[in-house]
């Protein structure tokens, strides 16, 4: 008995986006159409694959062992092409990756130019997405690595390397925190703040800081670029916090100083390359691997 690509795709898709109505417009087309698909499929294989009457697609144990099988073909199929690009000498390929907002942005654009000078057959793909995003375009092999600031533990990613990047307050030379050595989470919190949403990573830990301490954190603005939260800082609406990584290569911030925070977690954040473990990545990408963390401990000495 054959399996229909053609439906398992279907399946697969429900599954992994949750409901057929996400499933159908991600292929753009009627939920009714998914649902047509993946019942056919049922038909072929004379087994339930979804669980009847719920709002959410949940597989039975016959959808989870085809959703698996999919999966491990689609990976298979992956390393045979990866395979395949490093016998034709990097001649031509993609590379995915997705990086953190602000990360590395300016040195991961010289780094590709350089990258491309050398390999010019190799297509280059980047999504820059907050750090909680980028953990799951990795997890979900939309990307072949990403780039992220001090992710939660998953035991789906490797870490390729990482480098240091405390948090610090930012703010303008002239404010009243700028000529202290460092400060504390109290007394951050006693001056106005400017702070990212809820999906950058530095927040997620600052929320999770500040509840396990007593303290509230009462933002005055809240924003969802670093691009606007430094424009925010710059004009005195509020201090900020963010790794120097994320000023280094930013216009604009000569007038801006960033402050050590004297907090054990804050001040031990870090940024990670990070692929899925287990993933056999092609040539192409551990080239442009390599040139990045060379260029990143390079800029690090200076």
């Amino acid at each position: 008995m054959e399996v229909s690509d053609s439906r398992l795709k279907y399946l697969h898709e429900a599954h992994r986006r949750g409901t057929m109505r996400a499933a159908s417009e991600h292929f753009d087309v009627a939920p009714s159409s998914v649902s047509r698909q993946i019942a056919g499929l049922e038909r072929e294989l004379g087994l339930a694959l979804v669980e009847k009457g719920l709002h959410k697609v949940r597989l039975t144990e016959a959808g989870r062992l085809l959703v698996n099988y999919y999966e491990q073909r689609n990976h298979e199929h992956e390393d045979l092409m990866a395979a395949l690009d490093d016998l034709r000498g990097m001649r031509s390929g993609h590379v995915r990756l997705a990086v953190g907002q602000n990360l590395v942005n300016t040195l991961l654009a010289e780094v590709i130019r350089q990258y491309q000078r050398e390999w010019p057959g190799i297509r280059i793909h980047v999504t820059e997405v907050a750090s909680q995003q980028v953990q799951s375009l990795i997890c979900q092999d939309e990307v072949d690595f990403g780039l992220l600031l001090n992710p939660p533990q998953d035991p789906q990613l490797v870490d390729r390397f990482s480098f240091e990047q405390p948090l610090r307050v930012v703010a303008t030379n002239d404010h009243p925190l700028a000529r202290q050595t460092s400060v504390t989470l109290p007394e951050i919190l006693s001056h106005p703040l400017v702070l990212p949403t809820g999906n950058f990573r530095s927040r997620q830990v600052l929320d999770e800081l500040a509840a396990k301490a007593g303290l509230t954190l009462d933002p005055v603005m809240t924003v969802s670029t670093v691009h606007m939260l430094l424009s925010c800082i710059r004009a005195r609406i509020g201090i900020g916090l963010m790794p120097d990584i994320y000023l280094s290569h930013e216009p604009g911030t000569e007038n801006l100083v960033s402050i050590p925070i004297d907090d054990e977690v804050l001040s031990t954040f870090s940024v990670h390359l990070m692929a899925r473990r287990g993933r056999v990545l092609p040539r192409s990408a551990h080239v442009l691997i390599d040139l990045l963390e060379r260029s990143i401990r390079d800029s690090m000495r200076r």
